[in-house]
């Protein structure tokens, strides 16, 4: 998205938000979106499309704003989910997709990655019906997989990698990777998981 943004290329960009479903304003790793690079580039039509596929995206009614600030009210009130209130609150109309602004603009997919809630991150991440973004970034540049790994969820680390095929070695904010954040926090076990990859 980010190239395609850059190089002025408004096929491939529409076609990455309207039928792949990627958002159309993720952070790069130097917290540039789509649309910065636009304008960097002077590509201002597609930078007034990208504004705009971004605004429809956050117009969302207060209802299911609330509905998704509850999916991370059940994740960090119980430590580990309730997946049958998550799946009720998701049939009501909650968005998984929202990047919740109090919480640095992590989804509820880093959230579960954050709390090791594997039966949630299988259940986000296996639904056809559901639009996730499994590499999103939030405001620091961490990815659902550096949650995952700062905390030692290591079977969390292994299906992400190995079943939903998310790239091992994304960096943050500050360059870090996954395994960087798992050295960093003496989670030997995640560590030698990432080594052995």
């Amino acid at each position: 998205m980010h190239k395609a943004a850059a190089e002025g290329h408004t096929e491939v960009c529409t076609f990455l938000v309207q039928v792949a479903k990627v958002r159309p304003n993720p952070y790069n790793s130097v917290f540039q979106t789509p649309m910065d690079l636009a304008i960097e580039h002077d590509h201002m039509d597609l930078a007034e499309n990208l504004s705009t596929m971004a605004s429809r995206k956050r117009t969302k009614s207060a209802d299911i704003v609330e509905l998704s600030k509850k999916l991370f009210s059940l994740i960090k009130e119980h430590g580990t989910s309730n997946l049958e209130k998550i799946t009720e609150l998701v049939d009501q109309g909650a968005d998984v997709t929202w990047s919740n602004p109090q919480m640095n603009g992590q989804t509820i997919l880093h959230s579960a990655a954050d709390a090791g809630d594997l039966e949630v991150v299988k259940y986000l991440t296996g639904s056809g019906d559901l639009e996730v973004d499994v590499e999103a970034m939030d405001m620091s540049g961490e990815t659902p997989l550096h949650k995952s790994a700062y905390h030692g969820h290591t079977e969390v680390c292994r299906y992400l990698i190995e079943e939903v095929k998310v790239r091992h070695n994304p960096r943050n904010g500050v360059f870090q990777t996954p395994e960087d954040l798992a050295i960093e926090n003496d989670k030997t076990e995640t560590h030698d998981y990432f080594s052995s990859l």
